[in-house]
Parts: C-alpha cells; structure tokens; sequence
C-alpha cells in the first residue's frame, strides 16, 4: 500500500489467494489486518494528508479487487453453488458465541505442550473438550517474553504502532461474541462483525482469530530480538542465545501428532454386495449431513466397497438431506442414545408424525428412500460421538426377521423382509424445512410432499394436521395428483388443528401435497423458521396423523412415547 507498483500488486493478489486456498475463513479474516492499516495509514497522514493518500490508492485498491474477486468466485464455486442452491447455511450465532479463545489462553500452555505437563497441576481447558483444537491460543514462552521486552524497552520499529494496534485487535476479535465481567455478558467487536458484515457470517469460530494473533505476535517479537540481539556484546554471544532460543522454542511448541487407526473394512459389506452389488444402504446410528467421527469411518470404507450409503459426511450441514433424512429419521444416534429408546413401540413422535408404530414408520422410511439394507453399527467406536450407548436390543429383536448377517460388529437387515404396516403411517418429503418454535417443528414455502400409507382399501382414512400460517391466513389445499382432497384456511394467530373428512384412498404408498396460496418472509427474528434459516414460508406445522379410528384428537398429545 505505502509503494503501490504493479509487481507489487501482482504479489499481493497471489498471495491472498494462496492464503485463502489455505482455508476459506482466511479470506474472511484477512481483511482485518488490510482494513486496520488503511484507518492506521490515513490516521498518521492527519486530515491534510489523509484523503490524498487514500485519493492516490483508490485505483490500485479497485484494481485489486477486480483481480481477485474473479478468482475467489471460481475457487469457491461450488459452496456459493451450494449456498444458492439451499444445501448449506450460515453458521448459526450460537456456535460463533461458543467459540471464543479466552485471554489467558495465550499465556497458557495446554496439556499438550510439554510445559503445560510439567508446570501446571490442574486442567484449564478441560470443559474445552475437541473445542481445544481450535480455542487454545498458547503463543509460547519465547514469543511471549519477546513481546513483554519490546513493551518494557518501547522498542522502536517500522509501522510500530499499526502491529501493536493490530495485535491488540486481533485478540479482542479472538475473545469471541461477548465476554462475562462480574456476570454481566459485554458484547465484542466480533458480534458485531457476524451480525452485519456479509464476509464474517459464514465464520463458525472467531478464536480463528489467533492464527493472525500469532503472526503479530511474532513481528513485535522479531523486533525486540533484533534490539535485544544488539545489546549484546560479539557475535558468538547472538549466535547462542538464538540457539537457546530456538531449543526453548522447539521443546516449548512442538506437539505430539494426533493419529487414530482406521479400523479394517468389516466383512458386512462383502457379504451385502455378495447378494446385491447395486445395493443401497442405511447405516446406523445416523448422523446428520454435518457429520461424525462414525461417518467419517464409513466414508472411508465406501472408497473400498463402492456401495451406495447415507453415511458421509462433507464436514459441513447439508440442509437438504438433513430436511428429507435425518430429522424424520426412526434411527437418530441422539434417539439411540436415549435410555427410554423403543421402550415404547407404539404411538410414537417422530419428527412431526404423531400416533405411528415404530416397525411401520420404519418400513415406510426405508422403502420412501429406497433403502435395500440397513447396516447396524454395534461396534465400541461408532459410538465414539455419543456421550452414552447405544439402545439395540429392542431393535434387534424387533427386526430379526429381516436379519441376513450378523458378528460382533454389524448387523445387516434386508428392507424387503421388514412387515409392511398394519396401521397407517405419514412421512415428510421434499419441501418441508427444519423449524424451531420451543421444539422440533416444519414449515412449508409453498408445496411440500407428504408419503402417507394406507393398509386398507376399504377403510376411510383421514389425515390432520396441527398448523399456523405467518402473518396472514393462508388456503391450503391436500392433493392427491390434480385431486383435491381438503382444503383448509390457516389462521394465524396460534397452532389449530385442521381435519379432512373421511377419505378412500388406495391401499399402499400413496404421494400426497399440500399447497399454500403464497408466502411470506420472516419480518422478526422470533419468525424465522430456525436462526439460520429466514426463507419464506407460508405456514408452521407441528404435526401430522393419518388414522383410520379413532379422530385427529390425537394430535394434542405432547406426553410420553415420543422418539427424535
């Protein structure tokens, strides 16, 4: 910036560019440093100086935006795509919030780090758990002493002010979304900057702050090295403090590398594409799109037996397949994981059904998705994630007779021996969105799918719903194919329950929609379907019930039975 060229703009462009391949948030956080010195530079050149230094820089500035710009939108092509599309989100404020680095994590040494075995006798990042990764800001002693000389000397260097101004602002971004003084929450610049800035939404971890931190940190402490070094006497006397320094730092940060063994390839799998090498499978517990250290393992294993499987994971949500998937799922680790899992097998709460029997929601879900095979994972680490155990033995034993295979580790049912329903069943499809409103619940832009099974031709089936509109009362029409079957207007101001009159519906699977007359867009935060989801909806629904006797009373339910 000071002696624009365009040599000098050249390097700057592939240089960000290279630090933005690193890892995406370093385009985000790299604007930091740039922003602070410009408002450093027109500082120091005063109101004389100020606007004809920025004046004479516009075009270079300019210049390299119209350079990179073009590049970062190829690079990141495909989570823009994804983006727009609707498989993925910003991250929500409530994970930016847990993922502050704390101040006295950069004087701080973890148990990781030789000294933080050897000096401190407690355990400060304990409550951290994987969350240390990425939290734990330790500078190292030598940094640190370095920093605190050129602070007590004022040693004097280029630019002095703009890196110590930057180190302090680097680290208060580090801290997080707020920081507690006495019990009283104190919002931070960071807050700020996921809230209102469109670069920084998409940051998960503001304590990603300490990369930039650390590379501050060390230009203040090269400059109190360099005076240091210059007040001492012969060049022997500089050559062996650099080399104490250099072993104080290599025994001080040096770290252990964190490896796992990959456990082989269960023979479970040879034994599926033995009998179906097209196969399909799904594989539980099952994890959202997100992912899990189980899924990563599974993912891994599909690179060797090629089959088709729900268990992968690109590290980030998926919305789609986790709206279609994963919350209607009669297999969530977390419902797994839950002591009172399958003690009840009968009119259950899976996602918005009410009043459906497990082996029935569970035949329609897998046959829906086109499942040929469900893998049970009974292995100790695919429970690696959850805090208690997995719940099978109601499971297995529910599903014996579809079992094909089974040892220590899997067990393998085949979808086409599981028992059809006996009493009907509904499940969501495409077009329903994940909402919250005090607990799990779906809204509808304007068409959603519902897969509804009727075990009785001959017997009148009704359907209810218990819904809302937003904002305004909207017409919503049950269709099957171009066949109206209810039309219902929704009110808004609180969750009714809306019936349809007894229908005669063929025996089996059968797609229906529902269709709304328009949508509106959230206008408060309370409104939105989730935090990180302020799309258009036309209406909130919390649940849904196809039954043949007795009514949709069933609806009010909100006790016992109920499995997410």
């Amino acid at each position: 910036m000071d002696r624009p060229t365009r040599g000098r703009l050249a390097a700057a462009v592939v240089a960000y560019l290279i630090v933005s391949l690193s890892a995406a948030y370093f385009m985000s956080l790299s604007i930091v440093p740039a922003a602070l010195y410009v408002a450093y530079r027109l500082a120091s050149a005063g109101r004389a100086g100020g606007w004809p230094w920025l004046k004479a820089r516009a075009a270079w500035f300019l210049g390299f935006a119209a350079l990179t710009v073009p590049m970062l939108l190829i690079v990141f092509a495909c989570q823009l795509w994804s983006m727009w599309r609707g498989y993925s989100t910003p991250r929500p404020l409530a994970e930016f919030e847990r993922y502050g680095a704390p101040a006295w994590s950069y004087l701080t040494p973890t148990l990781l780090h030789r000294l933080g075995r050897w000096l401190i006798p407690f355990h400060p990042y304990k409550r951290f758990g994987w969350g240390i990764i990425e939290q734990a800001s330790y500078l190292g002693v030598v940094t640190l002493a370095l920093v605190a000389y050129a602070a007590a000397f004022r040693v004097r260097f280029e630019h002095r002010g703009f890196w110590w101004a930057l180190l302090a602002a680097l680290v208060v971004l580090s801290l997080g979304a707020h920081i507690e003084v006495g019990g009283v929450r104190i919002p931070l610049p960071a807050l700020w900057l996921k809230k209102y800035v469109v670069a920084f939404k998409l940051i998960r971890v503001p304590a990603r702050f300490n990369l930039f931190v650390a590379v501050a940190a060390a230009i203040i402490a090269a400059a109190g090295l360099r005076h240091l070094l210059g007040r001492l006497p012969g060049r022997s006397s500089r050559a062996l403090l650099c080399l104490a320094l250099a072993v104080v730092v290599v025994a001080d940060l040096s770290l252990p590398a964190l490896t796992a063994k990959v456990p082989a390839l269960p023979p479970c799998y040879r034994a599926i594409a033995e009998r179906n090498p097209r196969a399909r499978l799904l594989e539980i517990p099952q994890w959202s799109g997100a992912g899990s250290s189980f899924y990563s393992v599974c993912q891994y294993w599909q690179t060797q037996h090629r089959l088709r499987t729900n268990a992968s994971t690109s590290g980030h949500s998926n919305r789609i397949y986790d709206n279609l998937l994963t919350w209607n799922s009669p297999f969530a680790a977390q419902a797994m994981a839950a002591p009172d899992y399958l003690q009840a097998t009968h009119g259950l709460v899976y996602d918005i059904a009410f009043n459906v029997d497990f082996m029935d929601y569970a035949w329609l879900y897998v046959n829906t998705h086109g499942f040929d095979y469900i893998v049970l994972h009974q292995w100790p680490g695919a429970m690696v994630d959850l805090s208690n155990p997995v719940h099978v033995d109601t499971l297995k034993r529910l599903f014996e007779s579809a079992k094909i295979y089974e040892d220590a580790s899997n067990v393998v049912y085949d979808c086409s021996r599981l028992p059809a329903p006996r009493k009907p069943a509904i499940l969501t499809a495409e077009g329903w969105r994940l909402a919250w409103d005090g607990r799990p619940m779906r809204v509808v832009e304007r068409v959603g799918q519902l897969i509804v099974f009727n075990p009785d031709a001959g017997r009148e089936l009704r359907l209810a719903i218990d819904a809302k509109s937003l904002h305004r009362k909207r017409t919503l029409r049950l269709k099957a194919g171009d066949r109206v079957l209810a039309t219902w207007e929704i009110r808004s101001n609180e969750f009714a329950i809306y019936s349809t009159a007894p229908l005669h519906l063929p025996a089996g699977r059968i797609m229906l929609t529902v269709e709304a007359d328009g949508a509106s867009r959230p206008k408060r935060p309370g409104e939105a379907a989730t935090e990180v989801d302020s799309r258009p909806y036309s209406f909130k629904i919390q649940g849904l019930m196809a039954v043949q006797e007795p009514g949709p009373e069933a609806l009010t339910r909100r006790d016992g039975g109920v499995q997410r």
